[in-house]
């Protein structure tokens, strides 16, 4: 029994979603069909690729990964399949597995060949059934032929200043509970920062350090305050579960009382610097 994730940008209000996990039931029924997630803004390639990037490895080997979005702007209009990990990526052609994985982690890729489009719904005729074809253990060759070349975006990745002292990235995600999510990686603010101080710096805000959790936070104020409730409302940055650098304000309802993106003004995009100081500056 295989295991398919779906991560597209069609939402919940349509009725794409239920025809996709239909055919996914019709052709492999023995599969285990789980969402990712079915909420990514509309055409955002950098979005989708940091929440199947943040999860597909989670999933056992053999899974399969069905991405659909943004495929109507394809110049070249295919899908691809991508072997990674031992794990399978179907998605268009469309720059966003490289988002998804580094070329280095690439074992394999296929043009998805085997089945052809029968209606204007490509995500039903073509990728749900090659899906459906790999869980069912199906052999990777039948899809089609193999290619070395697929379409590569521009790169958003975070970027080190000449004199190293700062790391310049943005916003690329925000998710439900209004934090905002950036491209800096933890990784790269390690190896870099040398036991120096940091500053994050968002609009006209700054933000001392990086915190290790909310609940160290948390407990960092009420410690220093006597105040049960002194990290409420206040402004911190951490590296989420998936290794970002992320910035938040302490138990904010959106809906009520705001979150980091209304109340610094912080929107996809919106640039945010990693400063590395030291003692004497």
């Amino acid at each position: 029994m295989g295991v398919i994730t779906l991560t597209s940008d069609f939402g919940t209000k349509d009725h794409y979603v239920a025809r996709i996990k239909a055919a996914l039931l019709k052709f492999a029924p023995e599969s285990t069909v789980v969402d990712i997630s079915n909420e990514v803004d509309h055409f955002n390639i950098t979005a989708a690729a940091y929440l199947v990037r943040s999860t597909y490895l989670d999933f056992p080997e053999g899974s399969v990964h069905l991405v659909a979005l943004n495929n109507t702007l394809i110049p070249i209009n295919r899908f691809i399949v991508v072997v990674a990990h031992k794990r399978f990526l179907i998605a268009p052609d469309n720059g966003i597995i490289p988002e998804i994985v580094s070329s280095e982690a690439i074992e394999e890729i296929r043009i998805i060949e085997a089945f052809k489009l029968l209606s204007g719904f490509h995500e039903l005729d073509v990728l749900t059934r090659a899906a459906a074809h790999l869980a069912n253990g199906g052999a990777l060759s039948i899809l089609g032929g193999e290619t070395d070349e697929i379409i590569q975006l521009q790169s958003r990745q975070a970027r080190l200043s000449e004199d190293a002292g700062r790391i310049e990235g943005e916003v690329i995600y925000i998710d439900h509970f209004g934090n905002a999510v950036t491209n800096i990686k933890k990784e790269d603010v390690e190896v870099r920062r040398n036991d120096r101080s940091i500053v994050i710096k968002a609009r006209t805000h700054s933000i001392q350090g990086i915190e290790n959790s909310f609940q160290s936070f948390a407990a960092k104020l009420i410690k220093s305050t006597k105040k049960r409730n002194a990290a409420e409302g206040e402004l911190l940055a951490l590296f989420n579960s998936s290794n970002h650098l992320q910035l938040s304000v302490y138990g904010s309802i959106p809906q009520v009382t705001g979150s980091v993106v209304s109340l610094l003004g912080l929107e996809l995009g919106t640039r945010v610097d990693l400063l590395f100081i030291t003692d004497s500056q």
